[in-house]
């Protein structure tokens, strides 16, 4: 993780040396920066270097930056796409970071949150994929001012969002659940029929043993 991440930050020092083109515009985005907080954020919490019961409480200045981004940053794209990518992985990457963190760390149980946000969770990268064909039709709605007479605008964007998970949950299911077991099912067609030996090795064990076992009953 931590050797992906150096080479995602190699290659944006690289690029500065390069000509022109596409593999400078490739080499040179920062939004890569968002992924190596994933990686490093990965790498502390399997060895368990984040702990703290004030790491749960994290997504409260998560959101409101995130809230102070959307109303104070500028776009300069006046659309739907957000901040340039030079400035993203700040006004986006590290609150979302602070949310991810506070998650990982709070412990729902069974409560009803967590059977709603479980789903969420596992059909996440569905819900990555699909969401760009919400906002996509978001933004048309607003180009041709089909949202431009509602009493309360401000329900819109929150609906939207709700839809987009919805969507993406529904993809996880129907579609992305399918072929990763299809997948699997193929990989265990590729895999050799033998058993591992430790595993003969104990089934033979146990069968000695209860042979001794039978054999000390009395008739």
């Amino acid at each position: 993780m931590l050797t992906t991440t150096g080479c995602i930050g190699a290659g944006l020092l690289l690029s500065n040396l390069l000509p022109a083109g596409e593999l400078k515009h490739f080499l040179s985005n920062p939004i890569a920066l968002e992924f190596c907080f994933g990686l490093i954020l990965s790498y502390f919490i399997h060895r368990q270097a984040l702990s703290g019961a004030w790491l749960r409480y994290l997504w409260l200045p998560g959101v409101m930056l995130m809230a102070a981004a959307a109303a104070f940053v500028e776009n300069k794209y006046g659309s739907t796409a957000g901040p340039g990518a030079n400035i993203r992985y700040l006004v986006w990457g590290l609150p979302a970071l602070l949310v991810t963190v506070s998650f990982i760390k709070m412990r729902f149980d069974k409560s009803l949150l967590t059977r709603i946000l479980l789903p969420i969770g596992d059909g996440s990268y569905s819900i990555y994929l699909t969401h760009p064909m919400m906002m996509i039709l978001f933004a048309f709605l607003i180009k041709y001012h089909f949202l431009t007479h509602i009493a309360y605008p401000i329900i819109w964007p929150l609906l939207f969002v709700v839809i987009s998970i919805v969507v993406g949950v529904l993809v996880h299911y129907l579609i992305e659940r399918p072929i990763l077991a299809w997948l699997r099912g193929c990989l265990r067609s590729l895999a050799p029929a033998t058993e591992p030996r430790s595993n003969s090795v104990d089934a033979g064990r146990a069968g000695e043993t209860k042979l001794i076992l039978d054999a000390e009953k009395p008739l």
